[in-house]
């Protein structure tokens, strides 16, 4: 574990933890395993709502380590395409007007105006987004 918090390279991504397994790489079955027939998943700090049909994740952003907003290290773009190829939608809620990087900026607003991948400021607004078609 402590080899792989210091390089985020030696894990295939994405990777989902909940608190009955851990999901390594996009399969598109073991994640319809996971989130079955209902419409959005609510993720909090150490803990995402099992559910199925699942197509929609809102999550905070806590669950990430600054890592994954790092626009260098490829993950978030990686994620985004995954999530619009999938057809998967993630709401990412948390505050990010504090955003130093104008590139991020850019990634948050045009991400914002997609379908698959949002950043919002809270809950609600992420069921706004995720309950959209």
């Amino acid at each position: 574990m402590e080899l792989l918090a210091t390089d985020g390279m030696l894990v295939k991504r994405p990777m989902l933890v909940d608190e009955y397994r851990a999901l390594v790489g996009f399969n598109n079955v073991e994640w319809m395993s996971l989130f079955g027939d209902s419409n959005i998943v609510l993720g909090y700090a150490a803990h995402i709502t099992r559910v199925h049909g699942c197509r929609n994740i809102a999550v905070n952003r806590e669950m990430f380590d600054d890592h994954f907003f790092d626009l260098s290290s490829g993950l978030l773009g990686e994620v985004a395409e995954k999530l619009a190829d999938s057809n998967y939608r993630l709401a990412i809620v948390g505050d990010f007007s504090g955003c130093a990087s104008n590139t991020l900026k850019d990634f948050i607003h045009e991400s914002n105006m997609g379908r698959h991948l949002y950043f919002v400021a809270d809950e609600e607004e992420a069921l706004k987004k995720l309950g959209g078609s």
